[in-house]
């Protein structure tokens, strides 16, 4: 349920910003948590990265695409609610902000957001829902999507490896 979750945002992420042509040589190099997997297509690599643990039904992706904004208060509210209409738009389900704020991604003021959807209608009834810990980091001419899922249940256990491994992401500016 953490992968579907996972490439359902994923999916969006992409739509919503596809990579150009020719996109330059990324400005990011992210770290995966120590024993994940990493399941990034080799066609992929540089731009884009996909890793689970599924013992822990977790799951991490970064996306890197052309064109960023700085950080404000204006911008958290804007991306909170673009990201809830394209979840309702592409699957009828109910994005629920449970927090947005600023955050340090190797001195860079960054977003951090912290999701939660149901989950799937198909899914067992004792299925928790998932939560996501989303980060937005602007670079130059790029910025990128770090986003981490998790059963609610669960996700305050993760959440301190989720903001390390995101502060271990190496901006080349």
């Amino acid at each position: 349920i953490v992968v579907a979750v996972t490439l359902l945002v994923a999916a969006y992420a992409v739509a919503k910003h596809p990579p150009a042509p020719k996109t330059p040589p990324s400005r990011f190099k992210f770290k995966l948590p120590d024993g994940w997997v990493d399941k990034t297509p080799a066609a992929a690599k540089g731009v884009y990265v996909m890793a689970f643990d599924e013992n822990d039904h977790l799951a991490f992706q970064a996306k890197v695409a052309a064109g960023s904004e700085p950080v404000t208060q204006e911008f958290l509210e804007k991306y909170a609610s673009e990201s809830q209409k394209a979840v309702k738009r592409i699957t009828g389900a109910e994005l629920k902000v449970i927090k947005k704020d600023g955050f340090d991604v190797d001195g860079t003021i960054s977003a951090r957001f912290i999701f939660e959807t149901p989950a799937p209608a198909d899914a067992p009834p004792e299925t928790p829902p998932a939560r996501q810990l989303q980060y937005y980091v602007p670079a130059g001419d790029q910025h990128a999507i770090l986003t981490f899922t998790a059963p609610a249940d669960s996700f305050d256990k993760w959440q301190p490896l989720f903001d390390k491994t995101a502060r271990a992401t190496v901006i080349r500016k």
